[in-house]
């Protein structure tokens, strides 16, 4: 992946389940992407508000932002085609991505990691 947002400190993958698991920790580098992520995380408590539905359009605003920041971080990483992706904060700008594709056995059916 040729990115200056994110650096790629670690990747691996293992098969479990009929799945193959895909793990990427990152490093956000570009301030774009740095920003982005910023804007995600709750500053505000339900004291800072007057009315509860200022209150749940402040926290509407950030779970939007924060599946657009997923869903930008799932694209830099080329996971858009996995069948599911968790996105965690580690520590300050380090990310881990785990991302999980189906395996297809030889009758095109998902094997269960056991071989039946």
């Amino acid at each position: 992946m040729d990115n200056k947002e994110l650096e790629i400190v670690a990747q691996g993958e293992f098969f479990d389940q009929g799945y193959r698991v895909v793990t990427i920790v990152v490093r956000l580098i570009g301030q774009d992407i740095r920003q982005q992520e910023f804007n995600t995380i709750e500053w505000n408590n339900r004291c800072c508000y007057e009315t509860e539905e200022e209150w749940q359009e402040y926290k509407a605003t950030k779970a939007a932002a924060r599946t657009k920041f997923k869903e930008r971080m799932r694209e830099l990483l080329e996971l858009q085609d996995s069948v599911s992706f968790t996105l965690t904060g580690t520590l300050s700008e380090i990310f881990t991505a785990v991302a999980m594709y189906p395996i297809e056995d030889a009758y095109g059916e998902g094997s269960n990691g056991t071989g039946n």
